[in-house]
Order: C-alpha cells, then structure tokens, then sequence
C-alpha cells in the first residue's frame, strides 16, 4: 500500500491558498497533527495520525499518534489527494469545530476539535507543503490525460 504524507504533515497548517504574513490576512485553521492519507484493503480511505504534539488543538481535544480518522463532520474520508483535505480545512476559521470519528486501540467515537489559529512560525513550509500538494495533483493529472 502507497501511502503519501499528507501536505508533510498537517501539524504545520491544513491551510489552502497562500499563506498570508501580513497582519491584516484572516488567519489559517491550524489542527496539529501530522496524517497520512491512505486506502484499507477494502478501498475505504482514512486518515492515519502519524504525530499529534502535544498542547496542538488535536491533541487537547484527544486526538492521539496512532487515531485512524474515518469521517470528518459525519462524512467518510472521500479525499482525491492531499491538496483535497488541505482545501476542505483552509474552508473552515479558526474556533470552528470540526468532528473526526476516531479509532484507536479498538475503540470509536467522536472528537470535536477546535481549530487554533496556524503559528506564524508555520506559514512559510505551510506554504511549501500547498504548493507540493498542488504540483503533486498536476503531475497526476497530466499522466492521465
């Protein structure tokens, strides 16, 4: 199984479009917590929690290294690509909930995470992992054209 880092590592942003330094740009939903887009055996994708730091939003709201996400806000893991979850994050503010049901050790349920605010310090490889995630869909794209 093929597995890619997701936007190397959501821990630094989950953002869309450029990252904006300047004062005056809404700030950036931040989650951290580095996932791992992948497919089971029987074709479903989920969302693996490579590292979840701690004091990240993730991980105060329970989100554990080793969570497998199946659905965000009720929906199962549908995700094209990274550039896919990067877009449907960079969607959401700061402060807005987010629902991930979450396996870990056998069990499932349901963690609401509030989004922080993505670090400053972050904005600059946030902005390299976008623009990855965006050159990575094109060169598929264009394989299969």
């Amino acid at each position: 199984m093929k597995m890619r880092t997701l936007a190397a590592v959501c821990l630094l942003a989950i953002v869309a479009g450029a990252v904006s330094a300047a004062e005056e740009q809404p700030r950036k939903p931040w989650l951290g917590m580095g996932l791992v887009l992948q497919k089971g055996p029987d074709g479903a994708k989920f969302l693996y929690a490579a590292a979840v730091p701690e004091g990240t939003p993730a991980a105060k709201a329970g989100i554990a290294a080793g969570a497998v996400i199946t659905a965000i806000n009720g929906k199962p893991i549908a995700f094209r690509d990274d550039l896919d979850l990067i877009e449907f994050m960079a969607s959401r503010k700061p402060g807005e909930i987010v629902r991930f049901q979450v396996t870990r050790s056998g069990k499932t349920k349901t963690i609401a995470v509030k989004p922080g605010e993505l670090p400053r310090e972050y904005e600059e490889r946030a902005r390299e992992s976008l623009e990855r995630a965006r050159a990575a869909r094109a060169s598929r794209d264009a394989r299969t054209d």
